[in-house]
């Protein structure tokens, strides 16, 4: 009995520290960087993406599928049950996407056809596509890179870098500006982006789900 416990004491022990590295070891890098650097880092890749695209907020319903979609299609106009039956049953022009109908619908309860409004919704999604592309850029750099407790500040500046190379690529520019082009990747992306930092856990980062958004959006 004493052998069995002797030789069991070491093993507790050393499930105890590892248990206490993996709970030290994913916030680590809070400690080597002020609280305010990682509430900033977001709020900076939202407003540098919200500045760049602020002007889509002035274009209009242009003749390319707009019309098909929006002008001559009075089937999304609403969350009715006639609404939400088509846009769950119905493949326009190829593309069947519900959920992006449901914010569309929302958009003309709102806003009508005032094409403002659409470009508002995409743009704000956007934005916030962008901070959440942060976080998960930030989460895979934290459990990749080693000797993170020493490197916070790089660790943020250059998830930072990497969101807004993400949030201002010239490839967004159709996705967010072009009405037509925002059901089928903006708000696609926007609405798979937005599950994407619970899909990232301590144990293990599933970025399946992420890559998917990101491909939609490309």
């Amino acid at each position: 009995m004493s052998r069995k416990k002797k030789s069991r004491t070491p093993q507790v022990g050393a499930e105890r520290q590892q248990s206490d590295l993996r709970r030290h070891d994913g916030p680590a890098v809070l400690t080597s960087a002020p609280r305010w650097m990682h509430r900033l880092a977001p709020l900076l890749v939202a407003l540098v993406t919200l500045a760049v695209f602020l002007p889509t907020l002035q274009n209009q319903f242009v003749g390319w599928d707009d019309d098909v979609n929006f002008l001559d299609n009075p089937h999304y106009r609403g969350l009715g049950w006639t609404q939400l039956r088509w846009m769950w049953t119905t493949s326009l022009m190829g593309h069947y996407i519900p959920l992006t109908w449901m914010t569309l619908g929302m958009d003309y309860v709102l806003w009508g056809m005032n094409p403002f409004g659409y470009h508002l919704t995409s743009l704000l999604l956007h934005v916030a596509n962008a901070a959440v592309f942060y976080v998960l850029v930030l989460r895979i750099l934290i459990f990749a890179v080693s000797g993170r407790s020493e490197r916070g500040y790089a660790l943020i500046v250059s998830a930072g870098l990497a969101a807004l190379v993400f949030a201002i690529h010239p490839l967004r520019v159709e996705s967010v500006t072009w009405i037509t082009s925002e059901p089928v990747s903006g708000r696609s992306a926007a609405e798979g982006g937005i599950g994407c930092p619970s899909s990232c856990s301590p144990v293990r980062c599933s970025p399946s789900p992420c890559l998917s958004a990101y491909r939609s959006s490309c």
